[in-house]
């Protein structure tokens, strides 16, 4: 989940919203139902760590930026990548349009174009860049071979014009040298060391929506959940579960290690492992909402959070050849001194680090050094 997604619904802020009916609930209400959610992740939260120990992350590097932060996520060379702007949040964000029957959904372009400002994070030293006129709302990045970059927008439009563009590779300059469209309900966006680009897709990108899908649309781009994608534009292949699996109807996490995919989604939520030529393979598991995934070149698995308030939850599995994932452990992710890590803190991860973002600081887990 990059982390754009769930601060609407992970929106990594990890989820762009989906369509919502616009009620008229007074202040009164609006209040009750905030202290019965409130509640409810207490609740939660208390029995999930029930006698569960703290696992420290360590610090990495500290943090700085201008504007506000937009877009968070790593690179395939373990670089912490922030994405800020100084422009109002309704231009990164794009804004909400009201449809017939009163719902909402979230625009797909900004009204006014806006700039990006890109910080590359490594533990001794940090690189910038700026991206121009930028268009796109919720727009994810990662870096391509060659000093090149990918700006991927979450949503598209299905219009009789055709598909809106919303992937645009940029030269080192800055200025796009490719633009296609990868489909609306883009999830999270991971470049490969080749330049290949893994896409996972939330439920309106797989069933439709935004023109997309019946009854008159056409068949959604992100229709499998996960699809790998060149740098031209062409869609090389779609996820075709193991037989005995559901389909993708919500890819909640994805973890680009090489040229491969690790994977985990709604529903039921098993692990599955895609590689490049289409060979899939996968593992039952007990974990409910994870919206990041952790592996290492060994096949070490951690699921990280989970329903109501669980952010900061990580649950090791065993992964076997019968196709279960059985879990051998759980933690609580913690500060450097075991504090709570504060609600607002970001966690991702890439490859075998788990990596969180809470306030100025970066702080950083290798899962090969937990003994378990």
């Amino acid at each position: 989940m990059g982390w754009l997604r769930r601060a609407t619904r992970r929106l990594r802020f990890n989820r762009q919203p989906n369509g919502v009916a616009v009620g008229q609930l007074s202040a009164s209400e609006i209040g009750e139902r905030d202290r019965e959610r409130q509640a409810q992740i207490t609740e939660a939260r208390a029995a999930a760590f029930s006698g569960v120990d703290p696992l420290p992350l360590n610090e990495t590097a500290p943090l700085s930026h201008e504007g506000d932060l937009v877009y968070a996520d790593v690179d395939h060379l373990d670089r912490l990548i922030l994405a800020t702007s100084t422009a109002d949040p309704s231009a990164t964000y794009g804004g909400r349009a009201l449809s017939p029957g009163w719902a909402s959904f979230p625009r797909s372009r900004s009204a006014e174009a806006y700039s990006l400002q890109i910080t590359t994070f490594s533990p001794d030293s940090s690189a910038k860049t700026t991206m121009q006129t930028v268009s796109v709302a919720y727009p994810m990045v990662q870096p391509m071979p060659d000093g090149m970059w990918l700006v991927v927008g979450a949503r598209s439009r299905s219009l009789d014009s055709g598909p809106e563009h919303n992937a645009y590779v940029l030269g080192a300059d800055g200025k796009p040298i490719a633009w296609f469209c990868i489909g609306d309900g883009v999830n999270d966006v991971q470049v490969t060391p080749s330049g290949h680009i893994w896409a996972s897709y939330h439920d309106e990108g797989v069933f439709g929506n935004c023109g997309w899908g019946a009854p008159d649309g056409p068949e959604p781009l992100g229709r499998s959940g996960l699809a790998l994608w060149s740098s031209s534009g062409e869609r090389i292949l779609e996820l075709a579960p193991p037989g005995g699996f559901d389909a993708v109807a919500d890819c909640y996490a994805l973890n680009v290690l090489g040229e491969d995919a690790w994977a985990c989604y709604y529903t039921d939520f098993p692990v599955v492992h895609a590689r490049p030529d289409g060979s899939v393979v996968g593992w039952l598991t007990d974990a409910s909402g994870p919206h990041a995934l952790v592996v290492d070149e060994r096949g070490t698995v951690g699921l990280i959070g989970g329903c109501r308030g669980l952010f900061d939850r990580l649950i090791m599995v065993d992964i076997s050849e019968d196709g279960i994932a059985s879990t051998s452990a759980t933690y609580k992710l913690a500060m450097p001194d075991s504090l709570d890590l504060p609600p607002d803190a970001r966690v991702i991860a890439r490859g075998r680090h788990v990596h969180a973002i809470a306030g100025d600081r970066w702080l950083r887990l290798d899962i090969g050094q937990i003994t378990r």
